[in-house]
């Protein structure tokens, strides 16, 4: 993962599934330290104190294009992550504090900078891990991308709209663990909770589900899955 480049196109939908918002984009990743392979390594130097930086770019719509995002991780698990965006429309460059990576960051937009890979702040921003349960999981595991469709697209279904879900393989996962924790490192979080699905053939987590703080189901994630039966305890 030194470096990583991912391509990405997002669709914000209603309830039935009918797209009102789209956004596309590519996102850049680097690690510090830890290096393998490319030079220098195994860390940059001047960066020992770093963990990893990350840097995205939105390219569509043409209101939003050019807005620029930046995170720095720091080697330190205790520290927060530095947040910053560039503007396009004021040529300004801005820091984030922290309680707004739990913000989304465009209309429409549900994902928070804290839920890349699941609970991809540092460890010690997250507590009172619990394994709440395991079993299986039919989870779209594969089939990531059908080459027949432009752009590898999946084809849609379902809903009022008949284009609310993707039509992917799903396969059975044969066990999960399901494993809950809290943030500690933010008092004013809208998220009381979150619960990740790990598979515990790799320990890749495949699904999460953010509770608000009446414990209701706030938000979703997924990594190359698509949830459809899960098992908590």
């Amino acid at each position: 993962m030194t470096p990583s480049l991912t391509p990405r196109f997002e669709w914000d939908t209603d309830a039935d599934g009918n797209v009102e918002y789209e956004y596309a984009g590519y996102g850049v990743e680097w690690q510090t330290v830890g290096r393998q392979t490319l030079d220098p390594h195994p860390y940059m130097a001047g960066h020992e104190n770093q963990l990893r930086i990350g840097a995205s770019l939105v390219l569509a719509p043409a209101d939003v294009s050019g807005t620029g995002f930046l995170q720095v991780w720091a080697y330190d698990q205790r520290k927060l992550p530095g947040f910053y965006s560039y503007q396009p429309t004021t040529k300004r460059v801005r820091s984030y504090p922290v309680d707004q990576r739990f913000e989304p960051l465009f209309p429409g937009n549900t994902y928070f900078v804290t839920e890349i890979y699941m609970a991809g702040d540092p460890l010690l921003t997250w507590r009172n891990f619990k394994l709440v349960g395991k079993g299986p999981l039919l989870a779209g595991a594969s089939h990531c991308a059908d080459l027949d469709q432009p752009n590898w697209i999946h084809k849609t279904c379902g809903g009022r709209s008949g284009v609310k879900y993707w039509r992917t393989r799903m396969e059975l996962v044969p066990e999960m663990y399901v494993v809950e924790m809290e943030p500690t490192s933010y008092p004013r979080a809208p998220i009381s909770k979150k619960r990740i699905w790990f598979d515990a053939r790799t320990l890749y987590p495949f699904t999460m589900i953010s509770y608000d703080r009446q414990g209701k189901v706030g938000n979703s994630g997924k990594a190359a899955a698509t949830t459809t039966s899960a098992n908590p305890a």
